[in-house]
């Protein structure tokens, strides 16, 4: 017998997914479960203080349901669109000190927001950085 790379296949709600070990999944492999689409963010957390000069990433984890359309996500900084992506974490750049937001909608292919969101408010500490 030959050996190589394992490869698991599982059926999951109908669909069909491919696992190999050792390869990481991104957000761009959705998974998809039965009733609505669902946000989380994982970090940053509420009410965390970042450091001041590093680039901010939020993590999120997008779970799509099958009784919706949404495939992507729309991305606010304090209000202001920082468009959309499909990976996670994304980048949010070097952030001024002081308190900030993030906001998550999920959207349709057509940018239609479908009532799916997540937000978190921390902080960035003092220390020269910028927005």
């Amino acid at each position: 017998m030959k050996r190589g790379k394992a490869t698991f296949y599982f059926i999951i709600t109908g669909a069909l997914f491919l696992i190999i070990p050792g390869v990481t999944s991104t957000a761009e492999e959705i998974q998809i479960e039965p009733g609505n689409s669902k946000i989380l963010i994982l970090a940053p957390k509420e009410g965390d203080v970042l450091p001041a000069g590093a680039e901010v990433q939020v993590d999120y984890r997008f779970i799509k349901g099958a009784k919706d359309n949404g495939n992507h996500v729309h991305v606010y900084v304090d209000g202001e669109n920082e468009g959309t992506t499909r990976r996670s974490p994304r980048g949010l750049g070097v952030l001024t000190p002081g308190k900030h937001s993030v906001l998550l909608k999920v959207s349709n292919q057509d940018h239609e927001w479908i009532n799916v969101e997540a937000s978190v408010q921390f902080e960035v500490g003092s220390g020269g950085a910028r927005k």
